[in-house]
Formats: C-alpha cells, sequence, structure tokens
C-alpha cells in the first residue's frame, strides 16, 4: 500500500544546510580521501549547527507534538554524503533528537531524481551556491519554495525565502 501525503508538508534538507561549513571546507580542500578520513575520525564529535538547523529543531517541536506517522509535517534528509561520513550526520540528529522520515544518502551522485520523486514543498539547500550542472534545485521550479542553494537556477515561482 502506497503512503499517501495528502494534507503533508514535505520538507527536504541538505545536510549541508544544517551543518556548519567546516567539513565542506575539508572536502574543498582535501578531495573525497581526505573528507571521509575527517568524518570517520570525528564520527562522535558534534558539528555546530547550519543557518537552517533553528528551523529544523522548530519542525521537531511540531512533529513531537503528534504520535509517530501522524505529523503533518514529512522532512527527508537528501544529502550527497555517503559511508563513512554518514555517520556523524545521523549521530548529531539522534541528538538533537530530530525524526526523519526519510533519509538518503547519495553518495556524491546527483539529488535532483531523488528530488523530483520526493516533490518537497520547501527544500532547504546547500548555502553557497555549487557550480552550473550540479542542478539539484532545477525540477523544484513549479512548487516549492528554495532556501539557500543557488537559487539561480531554479526559477521556483513560489516565496524565495531568505536565509
Amino acid at each position: 500500500m502506497a503512503y499517501s501525503l495528502a494534507g503533508k508538508l514535505v520538507v527536504g534538507i541538505s545536510s549541508r544546510a544544517l551543518f556548519d561549513e567546516g567539513s565542506e571546507l575539508v572536502f574543498q580542500r582535501e578531495g573525497i580521501d581526505g573528507f571521509h578520513e575527517h568524518e570517520a575520525a570525528r564520527e562522535h564529535v558534534p558539528m555546530s549547527p547550519g543557518p537552517f538547523a533553528p528551523f529544523l529543531l522548530a519542525l521537531k517541536r511540531i512533529q513531537d507534538r503528534f504520535p509517530e506517522g501522524k505529523s503533518p509535517i514529512r522532512t527527508a534528509l537528501v544529502t550527497a554524503r555517503g559511508a563513512p561520513a554518514h555517520r556523524r550526520v545521523v549521530n548529531m540528529l539522534r541528538a538533537w533528537g530530530v525524526r526523519r522520515d526519510e533519509t538518503f544518502f547519495l553518495g556524491g551522485i546527483e539529488k535532483a531524481p531523488v528530488l523530483a520523486a520526493l516533490r518537497p514543498h520547501i527544500f532547504f539547500g546547500a548555502v553557497g551556491a555549487r557550480p552550473p550542472g550540479k542542478g539539484t534545485t532545477d525540477h523544484l521550479r513549479r512548487r516549492c519554495a528554495v532556501v539557500g542553494g543557488d537559487l539561480r537556477a531554479t526559477g521556483c515561482h513560489a516565496a524565495e525565502v531568505a536565509g
């Protein structure tokens, strides 16, 4: 039986929007291997909250008012991270007590197909632009607000919410 999203607010979130840019800077400086080593060595070291962490924590407070599966909000973490860097994100979200309805660790593959299937009403993307061609938000242009990320390519007709 398919799960109905009727009457639900679907929120997509990138890990780069939730946490500070420290890990991203390691990736840019040392590449994927250095990034994986850095994250694996710090699996249990908390990351500093990023610009949209307060919003996620506010959503959590709303979700906490409802039994699991009954919340009017569905959250999906959609991140380019993969093993072993995923552990740090999972540990942080567990520490914050955040309920995730879906989690996608994509290991560097395009987010666009996942987001197109997920169809979030709002997507909290990476803060700071990615090079053109990484179109993680192109498919959102007709139905959502995009927060953060590279808004130039979205054409999203809903309100563009500043972070």
